[in-house]
């Protein structure tokens, strides 16, 4: 589903502030597979998103989502299979547009140019029973503007938005950081029932031992921009949270 090969980027080159963010990196991550991303501060774990999402332009290397070749492609370019999920919940959204005129914008992210999606009796039920599914305070509220919501509820309604259209691809980068514990436990939990539900291959940045721990079924470590832990399978099913806290000392 995703292959990155050799892929390499640099920030101020050929500066004294040059940093090599990633380094000749190669992985293959398979249909479906939840992977979560570990490694310290400036390790890589964010500009391999963007790398992936098509934010940032590579120095070197290729990736390849779903057979084809993305390396070229700006991000909205990869929307056809990429969605992301940022750490600030006011990312991801239009504050000033309501719960459903978002929710229409969301589903026109994929269509051509002269695609149009009504906000009809049918298409209001529809996001209604999403929403609904959500909880947090939400129901009857979709002509709310989305800036006066939480982050907690924004971020709940970027997971749905994610896949109303054909998204085989989920950056999740650090999506509750900004949450109190019992709101981004909840939005996790609502995260990893979309994952499975739709099947999404999906990459999660978090800082977070439980998460890493409770989450995904692969857990990658960064270390200056290279990858230096890969685990799955029973290994990953065994990892404690002082296994991981080894890493970091490393």
């Amino acid at each position: 589903m995703i292959r990155l090969e050799h892929i390499d980027k640099r920030f101020a080159t050929g500066t004294a502030a040059e940093v090599h963010a990633l380094r000749d990196l190669s992985i293959n991550v398979q249909e479906g597979e939840f992977v979560v991303v570990l490694g310290s501060n400036g390790s890589g774990k964010s500009t391999l998103l963007n790398a992936i999402a098509g934010t940032i332009r590579l120095d070197g290397g290729g990736i390849y989502i779903d057979g084809h070749d993305v390396t070229r492609l700006p991000d909205h370019s990869r929307s056809r299979w990429v969605a992301r999920i940022f750490q600030n919940p006011v990312m991801g959204t239009a504050p000033d547009l309501s719960i459903l005129e978002n929710f229409r914008l969301a589903a026109l992210r994929t269509k051509t140019k002269k695609a149009t999606v009504g906000t009809s009796a049918e298409f209001r039920t529809m996001v209604e029973e999403h929403v609904n599914t959500v909880g947090l305070g939400l129901e009857g509220k979709l002509d709310q503007a989305m800036g006066t919501l939480s982050g907690g509820q924004r971020q709940a309604l970027a997971l749905l938005m994610a896949v109303m259209d054909e998204t085989k691809v989920l950056l999740l980068d650090e999506p509750t950081a900004a949450l109190d514990p019992r709101t981004a436990h909840t939005v996790m939990e609502l995260a990893n029932r979309i994952i499975q539900k739709y099947r999404l291959t999906t990459l999660l940045v978090t800082h977070q031992m439980k998460d890493a721990l409770q989450y995904g079924d692969r857990v990658l470590f960064l270390t200056e921009g290279k990858i230096s832990k890969d685990v799955s399978g029973k290994a990953r099913n065994e990892l404690q949270i002082n296994d991981l806290l080894r890493w970091f000392e490393v």
